[in-house]
């Protein structure tokens, strides 16, 4: 997953926030995480996924850090626990 290149304050678009729902749900079935724990590590939110799944707009900033943690995660899963 790459990146994208944001402007911290604006709001994802639908398409935008279907694509981040659906990046996470596949990176929650490859690691068995429970979606509550996603979102603390993510962005200190336990209820992240739950709001993005209902309907929830996430800023850019926001899935700039989300995609960050998933990208750390999968690289250094042992290391986690400190991402910000």
């Amino acid at each position: 997953m790459r990146v994208q290149d944001y402007s911290y304050g604006e709001s994802t678009d639908h398409r935008e926030r279907w694509m981040l729902i659906r990046e996470i749900e596949k990176f929650l079935c490859r690691t068995g995480m429970p979606a509550t724990q996603f979102g603390r590590l993510a962005v200190r939110d336990p209820r992240l996924v739950s709001d993005l799944r209902n309907g929830r707009e996430p800023r850019r900033r926001m899935v700039i850090r989300v995609e960050h943690f998933m990208n750390i995660y999968e690289q250094h899963p042992e290391s986690t626990h400190h991402v910000r």
